[in-house]
């Protein structure tokens, strides 16, 4: 999608109300973690485009061997979230997918997938994020995300007005963060995480990097009164994004989400 063209989309989106799709925990949440799965075969499956199940693995009657739906997509493994985005959005879309493997195995070429070929997608509205449609229901599928092996993400408390996170690091790598954050509340009505307004539009965050040091936790405050106000009771997660120190780190990041709740 060109640049002008992503403009009227914005615009469009500001214009119905537009919410955001949040980031998800990947297997978790919205959809149970077996209805982002895709098994050896599928009887009931339509060989018509876009392209289900091989009618030949149906056949054979295998035994049932489930992964995760998936996408390769420039060079970069996206897979299924178990979320959906209901948001506003352009209907032009950037791309369709093009190859499909049995949904026993991991894509491995670009633009191929393991759930069939033939459905449109676009990118999210984020880095490593894209939506694919599926039976008329924008499914989103990321990369990278609270799959950053050896570090956690966890709430140590929390109030309306901030939250201090505990980093743990068991990586054996060193690993780095700066100060920027979201928060997304859970829509219960709508199935999905949605993006929590801002309250000011020029905003920006110190350009500070912390680093998660090996072993012990690291404990980092957030406070958001001043980015979001002070939060209604629901259920929320924060969102930060994690580097490994390294040369070029901030082509290759991690996304890490963490819930908590503000009661009434």
């Amino acid at each position: 999608m060109n640049k002008k063209m992503k403009f009227l989309c914005l615009m469009l989106s500001a214009s119905l109300g537009f919410t955001g799709t949040g980031i998800s925990a990947a297997g978790t949440d919205s959809r149970s973690a077996d209805s982002a799965e895709l098994c050896r075969y599928q009887p009931d499956a339509s060989p018509d485009t876009p392209q289900a199940a091989p009618a030949q693995a149906a056949k054979q009657g295998a035994q049932a061997e489930c992964l995760k739906r998936m996408l390769m997509l420039n060079q970069k493994l996206y897979i299924d979230t178990g979320e959906i985005s209901t948001a506003p959005r352009c209907g032009v879309m950037d791309g369709t997918v093009k190859k499909t493997v049995s949904p026993d195995k991991i894509p491995s070429k670009e633009g191929q997938s393991n759930f069939g070929k033939g459905y449109p997608f676009q990118y999210g509205r984020r880095q490593n994020r894209i939506e694919v449609r599926i039976d008329d229901t924008f499914h989103i599928f990321a990369y990278n995300e609270n799959n950053l092996n050896g570090v956690s993400m966890k709430i140590r408390r929390s109030s309306a007005k901030s939250a201090t996170l505990a980093i743990t690091n068991k990586s054996g790598r060193d690993i780095i963060f700066e100060s920027a954050f979201r928060l997304e509340k859970k829509n219960y009505k709508k199935g999905e995480w949605q993006d929590v307004a801002y309250k000011i539009s020029d905003f920006g965050f110190d350009d500070i990097a912390y680093t998660a040091g090996k072993g012990s936790p690291v404990f980092w405050k957030a406070d958001w009164d001043w980015l979001y106000g002070t939060l209604k009771p629901g259920t929320y997660r924060i969102v930060k994004t994690f580097y490994e120190n390294a040369q070029n780190s901030r082509e290759a990041f991690w996304t890490l989400s963490a819930k908590f709740r503000i009661e009434p």
